[in-house]
């Protein structure tokens, strides 16, 4: 395997308007391209040497370079007009891969073993990749033994069978020499061929004219001993004989030049008469590329204006797009900023309402505390009670708000906040004071148990169990409703604690003006406290709840 350092394509591509030319492929190093040309266009090309049944190649060998010209080979691609296209192949090797070349070249030589296939793929795959990096080509490895030959340089015919003879001095070729391969090739045109180069050249033709111009000396001795006489008789009729052959050559060569002027008039009015249509073909070619000229120009004229059109509305759009999106965009600006100002306000009042809020916690915290103390206070009123109560009723006061507190607190959401607290605290508190409260039984003795346990645990003899249940009843709804209203502003409630007198309130008759009594009890929850009468109804036929406190 080799890889060449220059590479070059003589071919056309399928589409119309690319013809034959060298400029599709030329890469790498082709110091002999501009020989290589000459040699195809004047001994390769099938204007000149026609088309024949193998390989027409020629290999250049100059200085350092060694060039590989191989012509006409037949693609798979097809023109637009259906023909098959045909590629010719020029590479260019350091004269250091000479042998391996000339041994690959050699059998191209042999027409029933031809490895042009190597170098056609190499063609196609070059044609595909013009802009890659030259690959490596697989060379046919064989070696051929010199064999004698009767002429080195020159103009020689040799049928195409027998050139393989010339295999064996292919693969020795001189230095500075080009070796061709070819058709119908004539003096003529070998002629150019040595004008072009300027060593040493062999071409091997398939044009008979070359064997015509050979002419053969005629070499000839007077005969000794013969007598004068019979020696003038014998030029005399030697005279005569070349004479009549004279004549008669001469009359055989008039009669040849005759028939052949003959010939070419029919050749000429034949050729006259192919250059006449010739001529119309090409006028009607040059009148309808001029009409398609006209036409393609008169396209691209319309696309240029219409694209020129849409360049411009485009560029409009994109200004006026970019116009709205800066209003937008500042717009948008402004908002984010107030918005940020907006946030950065709420976030100092968010931070002083929690900062009131953990004040406001403090000091319930505290009135709670005050509470539970007026709760023990209560339960120990309730304790010395001589009587037990249907109903149990503790007006507990209200939590003062301390004047510090009043100065500090002016937000309307706070001070709602803080009646919502209150007031559910107020409602919890109230209750259970209650259920802490002593219970007493039917002979006025204290139980030693409280509301709550005797509730869950105690008698449920209607007659007593009556005593407390409306009590608790009420209490626990008047929490449940505290805390119904202001679950919405607090973020956590205290629970209701079981309902023990369900079934009291299943069964027990309904309230009304006939069956309700009232009466009125002064308590005085502390000493501290504000004196309250409170006036409670009561079923009518029982004893007023409030006769048993004190």
């Amino acid at each position: 395997m080799v890889t060449p350092v220059g590479a070059s394509l003589f071919t056309r591509k399928e589409e119309q308007n690319f013809d034959y030319d060298w400029k599709y492929v030329q890469t790498g190093i082709c110091q002999l391209l501009d020989i290589a040309k000459r040699v195809y266009a004047t001994g390769l090309c099938r204007d000149h040497a026609s088309d024949i049944d193998t390989v027409k190649f020629a290999v250049i060998q100059q200085g350092q370079q060694l060039g590989l010209l191989i012509a006409d080979m037949s693609t798979s691609r097809r023109d637009f007009a259906g023909k098959v296209i045909s590629t010719t192949l020029y590479l260019e090797f350091n004269v250091s891969e000479k042998v391996a070349i000339l041994n690959a070249t050699a059998t191209l030589l042999n027409p029933s073993n031809q490895e042009k296939q190597v170098f056609l793929d190499y063609a196609e795959d070059l044609f595909k990749n013009p802009l890659g990096p030259l690959k490596l080509i697989q060379l046919p490895k064989i070696t051929v033994s010199p064999t004698a030959v009767a002429r080195k340089k020159g103009l020689v015919f040799f049928p195409i069978n027998e050139r393989n003879r010339y295999a064996g001095y292919l693969t020795h070729l001189p230095d500075n020499f080009c070796f061709v391969s070819t058709g119908y090739v004539g003096p003529s045109q070998y002629q150019e061929l040595v004008s072009v180069f300027k060593g040493g050249l062999l071409v091997l033709t398939l044009s008979e004219e070359v064997v015509k111009n050979v002419k053969s000396p005629l070499s000839w001795q007077r005969p000794t001993g013969w007598p004068v006489k019979k020696l003038a008789f014998g030029l005399i009729a030697a005279v005569l004989v070349l004479s009549v052959s004279y004549w008669v050559v001469q009359k055989n060569s008039t009669e040849q030049q005759q028939q052949l002027v003959q010939q070419l008039e029919k050749d000429l009015a034949t050729e006259k008469n192919n250059s006449a249509k010739l001529a119309t073909d090409i006028l009607t070619k040059e009148q309808e590329k001029s009409v398609l000229q006209r036409d393609l120009e008169q396209q691209l004229e319309q696309i240029k204006k219409e694209k020129e059109a849409k360049i411009a509305e485009l560029t409009r759009q994109i200004e006026q797009t970019g116009k709205e999106k800066d209003v937008e965009i500042a717009n948008l600006k402004g908002e984010k900023t107030k918005s940020d100002e907006r946030i950065k306000e709420l976030e100092g009042k968010l931070a002083s309402l929690g900062q009131q809020i953990n004040g406001l916690e403090a000091e319930n915290t505290a009135l709670k505390g005050k509470l539970d103390q007026i709760s023990q206070v209560a339960s120990k009123e309730n304790t010395a009670v001589n009587a037990p109560s249907t109903n149990v009723t503790v007006d507990t006061p209200k939590p003062v708000t301390s004047e510090k507190t009043q100065e500090h607190v002016h937000n309307p959401e706070v001070e709602e906040l803080n009646q919502a607290v209150e007031e559910v605290n107020q409602a919890k508190t109230d209750l259970d004071n209650f259920l802490k409260g002593k219970t007493y039984n039917s002979s006025n003795q204290s139980t030693g148990r409280s509301v709550e346990d005797w509730l869950k645990t105690g008698d449920k003899n209607p007659t007593y169990f009556n005593k407390y249940c409306e009590d608790f009843s009420a209490k626990r709804q008047a929490l449940q409703n505290a805390i119904e209203k202001n679950k919405r502003k607090l973020s956590s409630t205290p629970a209701l604690p079981d309902n023990y007198c369900e079934e009291y309130q299943k069964k027990s008759p309904q309230k009304t003006k006939e069956n309700m009594g009232h009466c009125a009890y002064t308590y005085k929850g502390c000493p501290n406290c504000q004196v309250k009468q409170v006036e409670v109804p009561f079923p009518k036929g029982t004893v007023c709840p409030f006769l048993f406190l004190k």
